[in-house]
Order: structure tokens, then C-alpha cells, then sequence
């Protein structure tokens, strides 16, 4: 049995109307495939950079970091063994901002990504 009920307005427009759980349900289907896809275009991303001979070989446990969610400059600054500090030194920053940045508290512009890119010997597109 539809849940859904269709309605037609004086414009002529068509509405749907169903129950707010069966709504939310559709929001979070949407959702997980939008995730999906983003770790997809991330993947996707990972080796055609690779191809291209721009990308330094991530290890395994740390991509998985990355497509959860977690900050690409924090996993990166760990796999080569830096402190914020000592990324921030070597970036021409400062050790605040790259926790901001590795928080989620500050996107960073482009020029420092750049900077601290090349602090990690790895691609702007590896960070973003």
C-alpha cells in the first residue's frame, strides 16, 4: 500500500505528501549514497593522481582515515612523522593554524595548502 498521497495545486503543479518518517527514511538513502559517491570522487581522485605521477603512495590504514572524514593534513603530517610544529616551521606558519586546519575550525586558503603541501611532499590534491 503507497503512503504517499499526490495532490495537483491550481497551477497545476503535482505535490507529493507522505509521512514525515518515510521522508527522513529518502534523506538518509540520499545521503549515504552522496557519501558514497564523494569517497568514490575521492578514490577516483587518489589514483588518477597517482597515474599522473603526483602522488606519494598513502598506506592503506591511512586512506581509510581520509575517506572517513578525518583531516587529510593531519594524516599526512602522521605519516611522515611530523609534529604541527614542525609542519608549521617548515610551511612558513603557524603550529595554531595548522591545528585549526586539522580540525575542521579553518579551511586554510589555497597558498597555505599549497605551502603545506609542499611541506609534505605531497600535492595540493592530496589535501583537498
Amino acid at each position: 500500500m503507497s503512503r504517499v498521497q499526490i495532490i495537483l495545486t491550481p497551477a497545476g503543479e503535482r505535490l507529493a505528501i507522505m509521512p514525515a518518517e518515510d521522508y527522513e527514511a529518502l534523506i538518509a538513502q540520499a545521503s549515504a549514497r552522496d557519501e558514497d559517491a564523494a569517497d568514490l570522487a575521492r578514490i577516483d581522485a587518489l589514483v588518477a593522481a597517482k597515474e599522473r605521477g603526483k602522488s606519494n603512495p598513502l598506506p592503506l590504514e591511512a586512506m581509510k582515515r581520509i575517506l572517513s572524514g578525518e583531516s587529510p593534513v593531519r594524516v599526512w603530517r602522521e605519516v611522515r612523522g611530523m609534529t604541527q610544529a614542525e609542519l608549521a616551521a617548515k610551511s612558513g606558519t603557524v603550529a595554531s593554524h595548522i591545528s585549526m586546519i586539522e580540525k575542521g575550525e579553518r579551511a586554510g586558503t589555497t597558498a597555505k595548502l599549497r605551502r603545506i603541501a609542499a611541506a609534505l611532499g605531497v600535492g595540493l590534491d592530496d589535501l583537498v
